[in-house]
């Protein structure tokens, strides 16, 4: 009976327009004209896309009520009940949708923050100690200190590769080749092209599927 309208934003935002007379239908009637300044505002019936009249819901009263009922639900169900009603019979409450952010973000700087009390004491710091002291994986503590590092100097880590497209790179692909054949394993491969050593596994993959022979195994133990 009291919302006139909710507004949802891409930005997490929601406006909920509330009248204070939503309760008395009469009043409603009696105060729409109760400004006679064409220039004032009135906030109620204008929206930013056309509103839907809400479903009638199934009633049940007794004797005397259903009329009385019906006509409270039909005003209700009208988008447009509070139309003429002027900006000060109205409220608005403004909530905003909390951003669900990765842990790593979230503790980004601690982690960082410890990982340089730890170089200062003299010690190397092993990302495998500081996992098992914060409860997570090794990569996600590597992670953590790449974005801290990052908010830092505004650059990326020297040792983070920008991913590289193989597949339908030809250049790519022939110097895959070349130094496979020549006999060099799939991580000096990775290592040497800037890919990762799956990467270098699936354009062999497709390699040897043109060639229609079986994969040779790409550790050392090939060259044994």
């Amino acid at each position: 009976m009291h919302v006139d309208k909710i507004d949802c934003f891409e930005d997490g935002r929601v406006m909920s327009q509330i009248c204070k007379l939503g309760s008395s239908p009469i009043a409603v009637q009696w105060f729409c004209g109760e400004s006679t300044d064409p220039s004032s505002d009135s906030v109620a019936g204008t929206y930013r896309v056309k509103p839907r009249r809400r479903a009638l819901l199934r009633l049940e009263a007794e004797d005397g009520e259903f009329d009385e009922l019906l006509d409270r639900i039909h005003t209700a169900t009208d988008p447009n009940r509070f139309a003429g009603l002027p900006e000060h019979w109205f409220w608005v409450d403004e909530f905003e949708m909390p951003k669900k952010t990765s842990w790593v973000h979230e503790n980004a700087q601690r982690v960082f923050d410890r990982y340089q009390e730890i170089k200062a004491s003299g010690k190397k710091p092993s990302l495998n100690a500081m996992a098992r002291e914060f409860g997570k994986s090794r990569p996600t503590i590597s992670r953590a200190l790449d974005i801290a590092t990052e908010v830092k100097s505004g650059e990326k880590p020297e040792h983070r590769r920008e991913p590289k497209s193989v597949k339908g790179n030809p250049e790519l692909e022939a110097q895959i080749t070349e130094m496979h054949d020549t006999g060099s394993l799939n991580s000096e491969i990775a290592n040497a092209l800037g890919l990762g050593r799956s990467t270098v596994t699936n354009a062999l993959d497709r390699l040897y599927l043109e060639r229609g022979i079986p994969r040779p195994d790409g550790r050392k133990t090939r060259h044994d």
